[in-house]
Protein backbone atom coordinates (compact mmCIF):
# COMPACT_ATOMS: atom_id res chain seq x y z
CA UNK A 1 0.00 0.00 0.00
CA UNK A 2 1.59 3.36 -0.80
CA UNK A 3 2.36 5.87 1.58
CA UNK A 4 -0.38 8.46 1.11
CA UNK A 5 -2.99 5.42 1.16
CA UNK A 6 -5.82 5.98 3.82
CA UNK A 7 -5.82 4.03 6.75
CA UNK A 8 -9.52 4.00 7.07
CA UNK A 9 -12.38 5.39 5.17
CA UNK A 10 -15.45 6.82 6.91
CA UNK A 11 -18.56 6.90 5.39
CA UNK A 12 -22.01 8.47 5.60
CA UNK A 13 -20.50 11.56 7.86
CA UNK A 14 -19.75 10.01 10.45
CA UNK A 15 -19.57 12.25 13.61
CA UNK A 16 -15.88 14.42 13.91
CA UNK A 17 -15.90 13.19 17.29
CA UNK A 18 -14.94 9.81 16.47
CA UNK A 19 -11.83 11.40 14.74
CA UNK A 20 -9.51 11.52 18.04
CA UNK A 21 -9.46 8.00 19.31
CA UNK A 22 -8.16 7.19 15.68
CA UNK A 23 -5.56 9.80 15.23
CA UNK A 24 -4.22 8.71 18.64
CA UNK A 25 -4.14 5.46 17.04
CA UNK A 26 -2.03 6.92 14.16
CA UNK A 27 -4.74 5.75 11.50
CA UNK A 28 -5.09 8.24 8.52
CA UNK A 29 -8.31 9.28 7.93
CA UNK A 30 -10.47 9.77 4.84
CA UNK A 31 -14.02 10.46 4.76
CA UNK A 32 -16.55 10.12 2.07
CA UNK A 33 -19.95 12.03 2.47
CA UNK A 34 -22.81 10.30 1.87
CA UNK A 35 -23.68 6.60 1.39
CA UNK A 36 -22.01 5.16 -1.64
CA UNK A 37 -23.41 2.96 -4.02
CA UNK A 38 -22.57 -0.44 -4.01
CA UNK A 39 -21.00 -0.64 -7.14
CA UNK A 40 -18.91 2.09 -5.51
CA UNK A 41 -17.86 0.48 -2.67
CA UNK A 42 -14.68 -1.50 -4.25
CA UNK A 43 -13.11 1.53 -5.77
CA UNK A 44 -13.16 3.95 -2.51
CA UNK A 45 -11.97 0.47 -0.90
CA UNK A 46 -8.93 -0.27 -2.68
CA UNK A 47 -6.10 1.47 -0.77
CA UNK A 48 -8.11 1.36 2.61
CA UNK A 49 -7.52 -1.29 5.44
CA UNK A 50 -10.52 -0.24 7.31
CA UNK A 51 -14.04 0.96 6.92
CA UNK A 52 -16.47 2.90 9.32
CA UNK A 53 -20.43 2.60 8.43
CA UNK A 54 -23.76 3.87 9.59
CA UNK A 55 -26.70 2.24 9.25
CA UNK A 56 -27.65 3.23 5.67
CA UNK A 57 -24.01 1.68 3.41
CA UNK A 58 -24.82 -2.08 2.13
CA UNK A 59 -21.57 -4.75 2.33
CA UNK A 60 -22.04 -7.20 1.10
CA UNK A 61 -20.19 -10.42 0.96
CA UNK A 62 -19.34 -10.56 -2.50
CA UNK A 63 -18.20 -6.45 -1.68
CA UNK A 64 -15.86 -8.00 1.36
CA UNK A 65 -14.72 -11.02 -0.80
CA UNK A 66 -13.12 -8.75 -3.35
CA UNK A 67 -11.50 -6.60 -1.08
CA UNK A 68 -8.70 -8.99 0.33
CA UNK A 69 -7.11 -5.86 2.45
CA UNK A 70 -9.89 -4.88 4.36
CA UNK A 71 -9.42 -5.73 7.75
CA UNK A 72 -12.20 -4.26 9.77
CA UNK A 73 -15.91 -2.62 9.42
CA UNK A 74 -16.51 -0.47 12.32
CA UNK A 75 -20.07 0.49 12.51
CA UNK A 76 -20.95 3.51 13.80
CA UNK A 77 -25.22 3.31 14.33
CA UNK A 78 -27.38 4.64 16.83
CA UNK A 79 -28.62 1.49 18.93
CA UNK A 80 -25.13 -0.78 18.09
Amino acid sequence: MAASAPDILLLENIHEEAEPALHEADLRIHRQPGTPAPSDLPQLLDTATMLGIRSRTHLTAPIVDSLPGLAAVGCFCIGT
